[in-house]
């Protein structure tokens, strides 16, 4: 049974990224990212890519209210982290909390595809952590994982305590003041247990990747 068709609200358009929605585009990111476990992920700006990128903008008037960033490889290995045909990778997606339920994600989504295509590009790479509405969409939309790892934060004292454990013998050759007032690293998933006790906050990474097929048409 085919899915069925999303309509988005009539007021909201889906279009490409310009530069006159930049101060737009980063305070969508700020706001949709405040209930999410990348609460801490925002800038003042928004980057810019080494290669060539489609950037979508779901807009309501000159107001940005989702985006969605897909960097692409114009030769294999430049973007994505594993080997394969060229490729890209879903660097940002985001929707402001009263524009979610809406379908404006996957309209997004199914705006960059097309161009992807274009381009000759068949595979998309996309990170996310362990927030249950983002995995459920990647997955809802054709996605499969490849591989996890956790991202811990820990902070305090490198004398003594968790950053002493964490970081054995930091404090004969820190140059500075005895204190660290944050750690942010990346470990395997199998190290949780212990890291649960040395860290304040940590979250699975998850590698999930979907490879497009070209559209073709039907006479069915």
């Amino acid at each position: 049974m085919p899915e069925q068709e999303i309509t988005l609200p009539k007021e909201l358009s889906i279009r490409l990224y310009e530069e006159h929605d930049e101060l737009s585009w980063v305070r969508c990111r700020l706001l949709s990212f405040l209930d999410c476990s990348y609460f801490d992920d925002v800038h003042r700006y928004r980057e810019l890519y080494e290669n060539p990128a489609v950037c979508v903008v779901a807009t309501r008037g000159e107001h940005v209210v989702g985006f969605l960033d897909i960097e692409y490889e114009e030769v294999a290995g430049q973007v994505c982290s594993t080997e394969g045909e060229r490729g890209g990778v879903m660097w940002h997606l985001g929707v402001l909390p009263e524009y979610r339920q809406m379908g404006v994600a996957t309209k997004m989504f199914e705006f960059a595809c097309e161009r992807l295509r274009t381009a000759g590009v068949f595979r998309i790479q996309a990170w996310t952590q362990d927030d249950v509405p983002a995995n459920s969409w990647y997955r809802a939309q054709g996605f499969e994982q490849f591989t996890a790892h956790l991202n811990v934060f820990a902070r305090g004292l490198i004398s003594k305590g968790q950053m002493s454990d964490l970081l054995p013998g930091i404090e004969d050759s820190w140059k500075y003041l005895p204190h660290i007032r944050s750690l942010n690293f990346e470990a395997p998933c199998e190290a949780r247990e212990e890291l649960e006790r040395l860290s304040y906050r940590i979250h699975e990474v998850r590698g999930y990747e979907l490879n497009l097929q070209p559209e073709t048409s039907s006479n069915m």
